[in-house]
């Protein structure tokens, strides 16, 4: 299949454990004239089917749980026949699983998790296998997304080993994806460990040891032009899943002006919607009201689109849109603070570490503004308050006053 670059607006996708309230949001997004680019559904390959008929252009994702072959246990000690016989087994567990109509509207099977195999000879072991993986697929004429790395995985050393193998040649050549885990946990900033080398490697423009870790792989990926599609199958903004939903997506907005940067990025997904119990206390369902405002009030903006045979990452974020001062009342609006800088910045998303948010527009001394909500992180007496419901502009709440 040939894969489309997301040419413009969001990448944030949808990751369901249930079916509650995935295809809803699907439903609500076509109505609004704007698409999930991908969906990834887990344990149901029916979710695939319900999606594309609602919206046939968002991709489609299908992992079933599969707890003796998921993340490849033992793969340094296995012989080549092995690592042949665990490929059988975990592509059919779930190709033998799902029927004709769930194989044609999934557009890739995920069949492994989150194997971090040992120091760098098993990750070189790894790449065998998952070369053996993408041959048994395409015997199958499965597409498949692999292999679905741990947030904070591979070290620089095991990249290396892993893309020597060639299994990244493997995967394009095959019309394979790449998946990926990452993010921030608990109440950590969104930006944590931005800018922040791994061990051993080069510096790489916009990575990072936590988000944007993948940027060191593909700097590997561009030099032997194996660079493939990438979805982040699972990505964890950080604030503990309790924050407001504007601050929420204040971080997911962060996130997804830097990877609208790559155009080898097709997706990013958060976990997750529509938990299980397992994962009850993971669940960001309570906020997809306010990302799917966010994927309106971002669809006409330009994503990076130009890959080349030696493709690079660009860290500059697009050029911020003017946003105009409020037109002169002859009476006081209605609001909830008066601004008491001389000029107050307003700014794309709040400011919460080394990143500098975009300036997307300024108030004027004594403008009453209303504010939606204010996300407070760690260390902060005031914080940032929300002027608009997409969540794209911010002011600080030093420079504020309530109105009495």
């Amino acid at each position: 299949m040939t894969v489309p670059l997301v040419a413009q607006g969001s990448k944030f996708g949808l990751h369901a454990i249930r079916p509650h309230q995935v295809v809803p949001l699907v439903r609500q997004a076509h109505a609004r004239g704007v698409v999930w680019p991908v969906v990834k559904a887990v344990d149901n390959g029916g979710i695939a089917i319900d999606v594309k008929a609602i919206e046939p252009k968002t991709l489609t994702i299908v992992r079933f749980v599969n707890l003796q072959e998921d993340a490849a246990q033992g793969v340094p000690g296995w012989t080549p026949v092995d690592m042949r016989a665990h490929a059988r087994r975990a592509l059919d567990a779930v190709w033998l699983r799902i029927n004709a109509q769930e194989r044609a509207a999934a557009d890739w099977i995920e069949p492994i998790n989150e194997a971090d195999p040992p120091g760098v000879e098993g990750w070189r072991a790894f790449g065998e296998y998952l070369k053996i993986v993408v041959d048994e697929g395409n015997q199958r004429g499965m597409k498949l997304a692999l292999p679905a790395f741990n947030a904070g995985t591979p070290e620089w050393a095991e990249a290396q080993a892993l893309v020597g193998t060639g299994v990244f040649g493997a995967i394009k050549a095959g019309g394979h994806i790449l998946t990926i885990h990452e993010g921030v946990f608990g109440g950590d900033p969104v930006d944590k460990g931005f800018g922040q080398l791994i061990p051993g490697a080069p510096a790489v423009p916009g990575a990072g040891s936590l988000c944007f870790r993948y940027r060191y792989l593909y700097s590997l990926l561009a030099a032997r032009d194996e660079v493939v599609p990438l979805v982040i199958s699972e990505f964890y903004a950080g604030g503990s899943y309790q924050l407001p939903p504007a601050d929420q997506v204040a971080r997911f907005a962060w996130y997804d002006q830097q990877a609208r940067q790559d155009p080898y990025v097709l997706a990013v997904l958060p976990f997750t919607i529509d938990p299980d119990d397992t994962w009850r206390a993971s669940d960001y369902t309570y906020a997809y009201g306010a990302v799917l405002d966010y994927l309106v009030a971002e669809k006409d903006k330009p994503n990076a689109t130009s890959l080349g045979n030696n493709a690079t990452v660009t860290t500059q974020p697009p050029p911020p849109l003017p946003v105009d001062p409020p037109a002169p009342q002859p009476h006081p609006p209605a609001g909830t603070h008066r601004v008491t800088a001389m000029q107050l910045n307003i700014r794309e998303f709040p400011w919460v570490g080394t990143v500098q948010p975009p300036l997307v527009g300024k108030l004027a001394q004594g403008a009453v503004i209303t504010i939606l909500g204010v996300y407070k992180p760690a260390g902060q007496s005031l914080g940032w308050g929300c002027l608009s419901p997409d969540g794209n502009q911010w002011v600080s709440m030093q420079w504020v006053a309530p109105l009495t």
